[in-house]
């Protein structure tokens, strides 16, 4: 526990954060670790699957975590609200990846009344690499300051990103993602057009995220361990 534990090493800014303002009393003991991540260049870009899943369409994906009903939702809303600014062919691609999540059957029932049902793809796990890196972006609204598994896995992968901005995100990835001014369906439609209008927009992000993919801050995980565990 945080009071028997002689150090703490946390990764995410935005949770040391709240670690701090929730136990100031054990601040010293509590320390945050910067860029702890693999190599960006260990993932290599896997072949195609756009024709598969979309009939060579273009597509955003959503692939976040303990996705439910309400998040499903806002991101329709969103969808909706870019369709509206721009009647294209291009597909939304549901991935449907936490068995604590909304179910396939709860996901369908939801699209059932939903205008542009035909133009959004419920699909499972399987694959993602692939799925994520021939999206056109990766759309995330997790608001939580958790580590950003999604966003990690589309950065790695070259894609560019539209997320809401939370501290652990603007730490690692600063201004190589396009942040929404929130989650709501204005701001969403607003970005997912923004991309979809700026092709050279979208290459410069792609240029941001090679020239500061991250790697391993050894040096520094090294010395704090030596610090707090072998002293």
């Amino acid at each position: 526990s945080i009071t028997t534990a002689t150090a703490i090493g946390i990764t995410s800014a935005g949770l040391y954060k709240n670690f701090i303002a929730k136990y100031p009393q054990y601040s010293s003991k509590i320390s945050l670790l910067e860029a702890l991540l693999l190599p960006g260049n260990q993932i290599i870009d896997p072949p195609g699957i756009k024709n598969e899943l979309t009939e060579g369409r273009e597509y955003f994906i959503n692939a976040d975590f303990q996705l439910n009903k309400e998040r499903l939702t806002g991101l329709l809303k969103g969808f909706s609200a870019f369709k509206k600014m721009q009647q294209s062919n291009w597909k939304f691609v549901i991935v449907l990846r936490s068995a604590d999540g909304i179910s396939k059957e709860e996901a369908a029932t939801l699209l059932s009344n939903y205008k542009y049902r035909e133009d959004v793809v419920l699909t499972k796990a399987e694959r993602l690499n692939e799925k994520i890196a021939d999206a056109y972006a990766l759309l995330s609204i997790c608001e939580a300051e958790v580590f950003p598994v999604p966003v990690t896995e589309a950065i790695k992968l070259k894609t560019p990103v539209i997320s809401v901005k939370t501290d652990t995100i603007n730490q690692l990835y600063g201004d190589a993602i396009v942040y929404t001014k929130n989650a709501d369906s204005e701001a969403v439609g607003e970005m997912l057009m923004m991309l979809y209008k700026g092709e050279t927009f979208r290459k410069n992000l792609i240029k941001k995220i090679e020239s500061s993919q991250l790697s391993p801050d050894l040096e520094n995980v090294t010395d704090w361990l030596r610090r707090h565990l072998l002293k």
